[in-house]
């Protein structure tokens, strides 16, 4: 039995906290791999002008994402390029 005043994560069902978790790592993994794809995009456009020059749509149509989730995951260029700097 579930105590009154036991913390909300502790009241889930152990079943339930397993399968969100599952559903959770493999988001997080999708995630992963396209906000790498971003960032190998632009790590290729730097390469290839040598300066960090380039557009948000070069990266979007080299990555083969769309635009939309590119903002889903970076807020714009400047966030992309502090990604890049910190990777």
């Amino acid at each position: 039995m579930v105590q009154a005043d036991a913390p909300e994560d502790m009241k889930e069902p152990a079943w339930r906290q397993r399968a969100v978790s599952r559903s959770l790592s493999a988001a997080r993994s999708r995630a992963e791999q396209r906000v790498q794809r971003f960032m190998d995009a632009a790590f290729e456009l730097i390469d290839e002008k040598g300066t960090t020059e380039f557009t948000i749509q070069e990266v979007i149509e080299r990555s083969k994402q769309s635009l939309r989730s590119f903002y889903q995951y970076f807020d714009g260029k400047d966030e992309l390029l502090l990604a890049l700097f910190e990777e």
